[in-house]
């Protein structure tokens, strides 16, 4: 099954090189990059408009020194929030500023990857937040008069370019499942934009299931979605429920 994975790139702070060489690796590992944006000065984005324009980015000019970073984080909480993100994010960027934003994916079940200039970098800490970082001695040419031993002396060994993982689709309730098919049917005719392998925000789907007649009484909201494992995971798995994964829809009648 071919991953998803959103591409967002620090143009302040990548190479045109790298930055196209995370698009080339992200296809060659059999990834549909949805979603494409590039956040920089006008300067470094005018340095790889080809580049943008050959893979259709869509590009942010930043307002002012700093305004690049903050530019990026809303747009990706608001695709967050929106339900709209894919299970993948990948950020080019060499800037150790997008932890926190690299934690709060995790917290919400996306998967982390980090395109970044080695010498650039504050490795042990892009390290602890990512789910995978690729450095631009591991995917490009080292630089002629530049001993490959300068780029790689602060690694033990080489870690290998992203790799496609197949997702195992969420089984079908099995015979016999007290799962009611139906009201998933019901939920999802209320979000009929939900994607597979998405997630939403708890707080913002008990309005809309009201106002549907799904979720009527006192209950609480997260046991709507508990009732069907097979199609909707709650997260996190334990304390406050917070978000809720679409796993599948169920097939077609």
């Amino acid at each position: 099954m071919t991953r998803d994975t959103a591409l967002f790139i620090d143009a302040d702070n990548v190479t045109a090189a790298l930055a196209d060489e995370a698009m080339r690796q992200l296809r060659k590992a059999g990834a549909a990059v949805s979603i494409r944006r590039a956040y920089g000065g006008d300067e470094k984005l005018g340095g790889m408009k080809d580049m943008l324009r050959r893979h259709a980015f869509k590009a942010f000019i930043n307002h002012g020194k700093g305004t690049t970073d903050v530019a990026l984080v809303v747009d990706v909480m608001d695709l967050l929030h929106a339900g709209a993100l894919p299970d993948e994010v990948t950020i080019a960027s060499s800037d150790a500023d997008f932890a926190a934003l690299a934690v709060r994916l995790r917290e919400a079940g996306i998967r982390t990857v980090c395109f970044a200039h080695r010498q650039k970098s504050d490795e042990p800490a892009l390290g602890r937040v990512y789910d995978e970082v690729v450095y631009d001695d591991m995917v490009l040419p080292v630089p002629a008069g530049v001993p490959a031993s300068a780029t790689m002396a602060s690694v033990p060994a080489p870690v290998a370019p992203p790799v496609a993982v197949a997702k195992v689709p969420a089984p079908a309730p099995a015979p016999g499942s007290t799962e009611d098919v139906e009201q998933v049917r019901r939920i999802l005719a209320v979000f009929p934009k939900w994607l597979p392998n998405t997630v939403r925000q708890l707080n913002q789907l008990g309005a809309p299931l009201r106002d549907a007649k799904i979720k009527t009484g006192n209950r609480p909201l997260h046991e709507l979605f508990r009732k069907s494992p097979s199609f909707f995971k709650v997260m996190p798995a334990t304390g406050p429920a917070k978000q809720v994964k679409l796993l599948q829809r169920p097939p077609a009648h």
